[in-house]
């Protein structure tokens, strides 16, 4: 590899990986720098590499070209400190259902070696911060799918890692549920100074982070602060929920001599910022009064227009 040389005030440091399955590229020169604490989301559609980035970071997988360092820690030579660094919470449950929340915890400890005074004391301390203090003594499996993504979070944060890497942590869950972990997320970045990694394909998840990088076909597209990639993007965006999207499309097309995007039921109109905004008013009123319109939206650039713009691929989070 001809690598640049990393950033040393980077507390972590991804450069110029490739990762492929046989003839399958999964990832391909993809680089990224996350500062120490703050919540960084990787957005992408399934099947983008991220879970593949995923597996790479928590050592699931050696790596194949390109390095990665962590607090200055070489992956590929110091791999067994390393997962003393690393807290992970994989997407699928990995609880024994069949044992209490304590005895997944306390076995989870064990395979890090924490003497059990130690561990039981740990245990005590974040069942009580993320409220299951009174639920240790159940089966794993009697919880709801929210109880069981805290005791997959405690478990993760039991041997104190400095970064926590999350494959898709809101994935089943209903939105209430979704801001309670959210809460405690930005409650670990900014009272612990944990990093949070996690990847998503959820955009109201990714706008919730410090910053995102949005990876298409193993490939990262553009990263920074959700707010202001998509502030880039400039004007507004005109959507319509119709029946009738393809005639809806061209008459838009024939008023701002703009393609507007079809997206299944809803026509999609990015309008620059240059465009007369009582034109645009005007129209979106004449719209709104059309029996073939359903709802008429003004807005600014969202995720979607994001990936739209820089891929030329609609959004889908499948």
């Amino acid at each position: 590899m001809t690598s640049t040389e990393l950033n040393s005030t980077d507390f972590l440091q991804i450069q110029q990986l490739h990762y492929a399955y046989g003839d399958r590229p999964a990832l391909s020169d993809f680089s990224l720098n996350l500062k120490q604490g703050e919540i960084f989301g990787l957005l992408g559609p399934n099947g983008g590499g991220k879970s593949t980035l995923f597996k790479l970071l928590t050592t699931l997988r050696p790596l194949q070209q390109g390095e990665i360092k962590l607090q200055g820690l070489c992956y590929r030579c110091d791999r067994r400190i390393i997962r003393t660094l690393i807290g992970s919470v994989f997407q699928a449950p990995a609880l024994d259902k069949k044992l209490s929340v304590y005895e997944n915890l306390l076995s989870h400890g064990k395979l890090y070696a924490l003497a059990t005074p130690a561990l039981k004391a740990r245990i005590d301390t974040l069942a009580t911060r993320f409220s299951l203090q009174d639920r240790l003594q159940e089966p794993a499996e009697k919880l709801s799918g929210g109880l069981q993504r805290r005791v997959e979070l405690v478990k993760a944060l039991l041997p104190s890692p400095k970064i926590l890497i999350m494959d898709e942590p809101s994935t089943g869950l209903d939105p209430g549920i979704r801001l309670e972990l959210w809460d405690l997320f930005h409650e670990l970045s900014r009272q612990d100074g944990v990093t949070i990694l996690l990847t998503t394909h959820l955009l109201e998840e990714a706008e919730r982070c410090d910053r995102i990088a949005l990876i298409h076909q193993g490939r990262k597209v553009v990263e920074g602060q959700p707010t202001q990639l998509c502030d880039s993007l400039g004007g507004q965006v005109l959507s319509l929920s119709t029946g009738q999207a393809p005639a809806l499309a061209q008459r838009l097309q024939d008023h701002f001599q703009l393609s507007p995007k079809i997206l299944g039921h809803e026509v999609r109109l990015r309008l620059p910022a240059d465009v007369d905004r009582l034109k645009t008013s005007t129209l979106a009123a004449e719209l709104a009064a059309d029996p073939a319109v359903l709802s008429v939206t003004l807005s600014r650039p969202s995720l979607a227009d994001l990936y739209l713009e820089k891929t030329g691929h609609s959004w889908s989070k499948n």
